[in-house]
Order: C-alpha cells, then sequence, then structure tokens
C-alpha cells in the first residue's frame, strides 16, 4: 500500500511539474546558454508593469542563442501597477527553460511567464 501511494504522489508531483510545458517544436539547445539568455532578457524585462489586459500590463523580448530565437514575455495579472525584479523575473523563467524541454506557459501569483525556443532568428 505505501508503494502505490508513494507512486501516486511521485506522478502527481511530475504532472505539476510539466503543467505549462509546450508538448512540441525547438527545443533550447545547450541549457547554459539558454539559461544565460533568460537571465539577460530579464534584465531588459524587470521594471514597473501595468493592470493585467492593459498594454503595459505585457511585455517581452526575443534573444538570439544557441542558433535559434528564444522568446521571453512576461504578463501581469493583477489590477494596478507593479515592479518585476529581474531576479523575480528569472526565477519564473529558469521553471520554463530548466523544466520544459521545448519551453513553457506558466503561472504564479501576480505573473505569466512565457519561454519559447523556436527556429531561426528575431525579427530585426
Amino acid at each position: 500500500m505505501k508503494t502505490t501511494s508513494i507512486l501516486s504522489t511521485l506522478a502527481s508531483v511530475i504532472a505539476v511539474a510539466n503543467a505549462g510545458c509546450f508538448d512540441g517544436g525547438d527545443g533550447w539547445g545547450p541549457q547554459d546558454v539558454a539559461m544565460a539568455t533568460a537571465r539577460q532578457a530579464c534584465n531588459q524585462l524587470a521594471g514597473t508593469y501595468g493592470p493585467a489586459g492593459s498594454p503595459s500590463g505585457l511585455k517581452g523580448v526575443c534573444k538570439d542563442a544557441n542558433g535559434k530565437r528564444l522568446e521571453f514575455q512576461i504578463f501581469h495579472l493583477d489590477d494596478g501597477s507593479r515592479q518585476l525584479s529581474a531576479e523575480e523575473c528569472f526565477t519564473g523563467l529558469e521553471k520554463e527553460v530548466g523544466g520544459c524541454d521545448n519551453g513553457g506557459d506558466t503561472s504564479s501569483e501576480s505573473w505569466r511567464f512565457k519561454a519559447d525556443p523556436n527556429s531561426g532568428s528575431c525579427p530585426k
């Protein structure tokens, strides 16, 4: 009985960890480069966000790395304005980069984090 309970709990944890991961598409390539690129993106994405649904409630950036375009977006989900630090941004995006082979899209507290590797280069 304990084995069944442990396996059931483990399956639930894995399902939650993978929730929001994209099923297909391009992969990140070397993880160290993808993580460093996410950190660079967060330096640009940090700042004040407006209310959910407003143009200022969303920010995105595209970075060329690993021979791909790595797209990162942050959505503010609450009313009013809120500050997002580069570290809080990276904490959200690193889950999508490190935990999802093809990128992902998850929400946490006041924020939605989306990270998506694609073929090609960022638009100029």
